[in-house]
């Protein structure tokens, strides 16, 4: 697909799986020959929490100073509009990616008659994902002229083909590869992991909560929690209170991830709901037995129910405390589970991908 010069817009390169997903697809275009631009709202010298190959440039729009009322709200937002269609029109690219739905409101209204095509994305389920009335009108209002929309999963690709008037693509999320975990080793005490974000959609209450239904009956075991985010002393009184100092850590952001997860025994994904969860697939593609909730939307696309992981019902800790259980108490069942799981690599490989992006461009450059 080379030759192409693809601009990707999103928020910020930090922590984030948006922001993994635009720095994996941004260095396989580049090695496939493409110029790649990357434009961010950052501040100028903010660093990216992702590697980037030296031949894609990023542009820091500094777009992210504080404001102090809508009415400054609003400047912003036209400013940032302004921004981005002066870089657009300077860049004169191909295409344009656009990441999450505040930032593909913005580029679709600063690329309206620039005669540039403008792929925006998705990148969890807008039906649970709240945003205010001013940016939901706006996204009403303005997601038909994109020329496609990209979401993660069927239920999505439904959800807003309902509301949107514009071409819709199932395209999942690439895993790249990663380290592998070396056995089902018999170290002595064992280990329950969870990452992402520190905030009410990622239920590590819940997940607190079933481990201390059972703490008592798997005294070799803890769970260990990597990110960071608002609901971080939240989640600290309630290791207190259920008393499991010692058993539960929060260890916050992790920049070799994999690494950390490739040490660990079960991998749980505790959501109240999703897009598609990358930390789910780079979880099963190490080889760990993975638990997940069957939220909107994601793992029940992942994961072969028995065969590949655990899913539970969600927003339940006590049924979370049984999926655990099963995969607890069961070493042979973590085996197997997590030999199936490794096979997540071949179904979302970046290479084939990237065949879904091109097919996706295709489409809309043949017009």
């Amino acid at each position: 697909m080379g030759g192409m010069h693809i601009v990707l817009i999103i928020g910020s390169l930090q922590g984030g799986g948006a922001e993994r997903v635009a720095c994996t697809l941004a260095n396989a275009w580049s090695a496939e020959g493409n110029k790649v631009t990357i434009l961010t709202f950052e501040a100028y010298g903010a660093l990216s929490a992702y590697p980037l190959s030296h031949l894609i440039e990023v542009k820091r729009l500094n777009l992210l100073n504080p404001v102090k009322n809508k009415i400054g709200a609003f400047k912003r937002f036209l400013d940032s509009v302004l921004i981005i269609r002066a870089n657009i029109r300077d860049l004169q690219p191909t295409v344009v990616v656009s990441f999450i739905d505040e930032v593909n409101v913005r580029t679709i209204i600063a690329c309206k008659g620039l005669n540039v095509p403008v792929f925006i994305s998705e990148r969890v389920h807008p039906g649970y994902f709240r945003i205010s009335w001013f940016w939901n009108l706006l996204r009403r209002l303005v997601y038909r002229y994109a020329d496609a929309l990209i979401v993660q999963t069927k239920s999505i690709e439904l959800w807003c083909k309902e509301r949107f008037s514009t071409t819709t693509y199932i395209i999942p999320n690439p895993i790249t590869p990663t380290k592998q975990r070396l056995s089902c080793d018999s170290r002595e005490r064992r280990t329950i992991a969870a990452a992402g974000r520190l905030m009410h959609q990622k239920g590590f209450d819940l997940l607190i909560d079933a481990f201390a239904q059972l703490a008592s009956s798997f005294l070799l075991w803890d769970l260990v929690i990597y990110g960071e985010g608002e609901e971080l002393h939240t989640l600290e009184t309630l290791i207190r209170v259920r008393g499991l100092e010692g058993r539960v850590r929060l260890l916050g952001w992790q920049s070799q991830l994999d690494e950390a997860l490739a040490e660990v025994d079960i991998f749980c994904l505790s959501s109240r709901f999703e897009g598609f969860p990358n930390v789910l697939c780079e979880a099963m593609r190490l080889g760990l037995a993975v638990v997940a909730t069957d939220c909107p939307s994601g793992p029940a696309d992942i994961i072969t129910n028995g065969k590949d992981g655990i899913l539970v019902e969600v927003g339940s800790d006590t049924e979370l405390a049984q999926g655990l259980r099963q995969v607890m108490e069961n070493e042979s069942l973590r085996c197997a589970l997590g030999s199936n799981a490794k096979m997540i690599g071949q179904r979302y490989s970046t290479e084939k991908i990237l065949i879904l992006w091109k097919e996706c461009f295709d489409n809309t450059l043949r017009v």
